[in-house]
């Protein structure tokens, strides 16, 4: 499976915070997609990301959302990278902004496993 273009959004999105060209991105391959009602995590094959794809921290979030769906909802995003080579682990997008204006989710503290 390759990353949705909301997922190719975020990506990119850490390509130009880090300084780092997005040349590399479609190789990335998912391994694993959860989705529910308010976000979806995205886990990536480790072996198809490429070395730029790294990061000193283990989370990265940015400011900017992205508009998603018909309701046109706010949707936030965190990038968590492997704690031992830095390496891109999993994308994680979230409604961040009901159409209420009400705050629907916060971010999570990590990735989470998918139930089965």
């Amino acid at each position: 499976m390759h990353l949705t273009p909301l997922e190719v959004f975020f990506v990119k999105e850490f390509c130009r915070s880090a300084g780092v060209s997005p040349d590399m991105m479609p190789a990335l391959k998912v391994k694993e997609r959860s989705r529910d009602p308010v976000g979806f995590m995205t886990r990536v094959t480790p072996s198809s990301v490429s070395p730029e794809l790294r990061f000193e921290s283990r989370v990265f979030s940015s400011l900017r959302v992205a508009c998603v769906g018909p309701d046109q909802l706010l949707c936030g995003m965190v990038l968590f990278f492997d704690g031992i080579e830095g390496k891109l682990e999993a994308i994680e997008g979230f409604v961040c902004m009901a159409k209420n204006g009400r705050q629907s989710r916060s971010q999570s503290s990590g990735p989470r496993p998918t139930e089965q």
